[in-house]
């Protein structure tokens, strides 16, 4: 591929994500915040969340799909063994961050619903 294509594609697919991001960000910040949560606390419960739900499985899973399964798979035009692929390097995304949080966090419990602020 062309490197300008490249670049937007990386580009496109970052703005996108960032994107849902944010709009997630300010529908959990408000529902914390009418739960009676402070603002930092609502922050900071949102931002350790999306770190280890959202941004880490999402960067591994698109760099995973776009280095190995783009050029391996769906330029040869082998599209089961492409979706195949995107479903495992998902399961390994979410695998490997779940995991990560669970290694940086031994004793946290994480509650998406809780009311308390951290």
């Amino acid at each position: 591929m062309k490197k300008s294509v490249v670049i937007l594609l990386n580009l496109g697919y970052w703005v996108m994500y960032l994107f849902l991001l944010f709009v997630f960000f300010v529908l959990a910040v408000a529902s914390e915040i009418a739960n009676g949560m402070d603002f930092k606390g609502a922050l900071w419960n949102y931002f350790e969340f999306m770190i280890f739900l959202a941004v880490t499985p999402g960067l591994i899973a698109f760099y995973l799909g776009y280095i190995f399964l783009f050029n391996r798979f769906l330029s040869k035009r082998k599209i089961v063994k492409f979706f195949i692929g995107l479903l495992l390097s998902t399961v390994f995304s979410s695998v490997s961050a779940l995991f990560l949080m669970w290694v940086l966090y031994p004793t946290r419990s994480f509650d998406l619903f809780s009311t308390e602020s951290v």
